[in-house]
């Protein structure tokens, strides 16, 4: 493990156990790293965020592809036809993005998390799909009952 902290990401919103509605816009500004699509020339310190929702992300070095293989039957044979937006945000609670913010419009069930409590992990992604460093940052926030 590096123990060194890695200042190149600050979450701002929303605020930790701040409650929200959906959809919750969660926001970060970035230093010394450069947003560049996956499958993109790769460069250091460039790739895109992954921010993922009430899971935990792939271990560091490990990629999406693997990730998704892993995780979804139906995905192992070809997991290149899983790496659709829509499918990653639904099916394994992933978002990917080269902005400095991504919409959250749903999130599990409230069950699933303590105290209704759920949660945002963002990690850097080069721009081969994989996990850069250890690094992540963590919010928890509650979504506003709307019934």
């Amino acid at each position: 493990m590096q123990f060194v902290q890695d200042r190149r990401l600050t979450l701002i919103k929303p605020d930790n156990l701040e409650e929200v509605d959906l959809p919750v816009t969660v926001q970060w500004d970035t230093r010394d790293f450069t947003a560049a699509p996956l499958g993109s020339q790769p460069r250091e310190n460039t790739g895109l965020f992954g921010v993922f929702v009430d899971r935990y992300p792939m271990a560091p070095g490990e990629s999406i592809r693997t990730l998704v293989a892993d995780e979804v039957p139906t995905c192992a044979a070809n997991p290149d036809e899983c790496l659709t937006p829509a499918f990653l945000r639904d099916s394994i609670g992933l978002y990917l993005t080269t902005k400095n913010r991504v919409p959250i419009e749903r999130v599990g069930a409230a069950q699933t998390t303590s105290q209704g409590v759920h949660f945002v992990v963002v990690v850097l992604i080069d721009s081969a799909g994989r996990r850069i460093g250890e690094a992540v940052w963590y919010r928890s926030f509650k979504v506003r009952d709307s019934s």
